[in-house]
């Protein structure tokens, strides 16, 4: 709906509201003193003014009426289109994020990516392997190692030994700690051994050349994520649907703001009418009263 009535309206109103002004002002000024005795031309000239403002309020709140009208059902429409995009849109939310779920998970089980994970966890198998062998022969040729596992081991014993609800927080922390140091003493003996093992060398060095192919997979899943179709097809239609329900979020505020508007525009005038009326008989009563004292 075309917004100038609703503006032509609006300074009926005003207009309306200004011109009668004076005219409430005029009553109540002579509603005092010898009220009806007062009534003459002037008054009767003001009567006049009053009620032709009244009839013409409700002339403005007839052409309001059929514009409220008009505004209502335009608003109505908007907002049916409005709820009609916003279903589609959260329908297109729902696709798309069904898309981007399976493109992952393709992506994820791709040969290659599967391939490279395989490796670095079987080289890492294969190193753990030769950890356990140099753990056996300190154990059998490093008394320094042999004396830091019964230290890690006592630890432990009397960790366990007062774990029950009478020890303390403070115990447990100082017996959580000296477990920790005696364990990170027995890693540190065996951590120098590995250095220094060749075969641990070389698998290091392949778990680190294998944990590159991890990486290049990762940004080929990337890759193949940003560029699958039903994931890009579901992006243009979630797009589509959002700026469109941007737009009719917008139409529909215009147009409740539009029936707001002529609603309010209404009110006044009807409050405006209200006194003028009251106003009128008050008058009314009051040139009673005078023609009453006259006879």
């Amino acid at each position: 709906m075309d917004s100038l009535p609703i503006h032509r309206m609006v300074l009926a109103l005003a207009v309306i509201v200004v011109s009668s002004s004076p005219l409430l002002a005029q009553g109540r000024g002579r509603g005092g003193g010898q009220g009806g005795a007062q009534y003459g031309a002037g008054g009767q000239a003001g009567a006049q003014q009053m009620q032709q403002q009244i009839t013409a309020i409700g002339q403005q709140l007839t052409e309001g009426g059929r514009l409220l009208e008009e505004a209502s059902e335009k608003a109505a429409e908007v907002r049916g289109e409005y709820q009609k995009i916003e279903t589609e849109h959260k329908q297109n939310l729902k696709e798309l994020s069904m898309a981007k779920k399976a493109a992952e998970e393709e992506a994820k089980n791709s040969p290659e990516m599967k391939a490279a994970r395989e490796k670095v966890d079987g080289l890492r198998k294969e190193l753990a392997e030769v950890r356990k062998g140099v753990i056996e022969k300190l154990k059998e040729d490093n008394e320094e190692y042999r004396t830091e596992v019964k230290s890690h081991e006592e630890a432990l014993a009397e960790q366990k030994a007062n774990s029950g609800p009478g020890t303390s927080s403070e115990t447990r922390r100082a017996l959580s700690k000296k477990v920790a140091e005696a364990d990170k003493r027995v890693r540190s003996v065996e951590d120098v051994v590995m250095t220094n093992n060749s075969e641990a060398k070389e698998l290091n060095a392949k778990i680190k050349e294998a944990n590159l192919e991890v990486g290049a997979a990762s940004k080929a899943k990337a890759a193949a994520i940003e560029n699958d179709q039903r994931l890009s097809s579901a992006k243009v239609g979630f797009q589509r649907t959002r700026d469109a329900l941007k737009e009719a979020k917008g139409n529909l505020d215009r147009a409740e703001g539009d029936a707001g508007r002529i609603r309010s525009a209404m009110l006044a005038l009807v409050n405006q009418r209200n006194a003028l009326q009251a106003q009128q008989q008050l008058q009314q009563r009051m040139q009673g009263g005078g023609q009453q004292q006259r006879r």
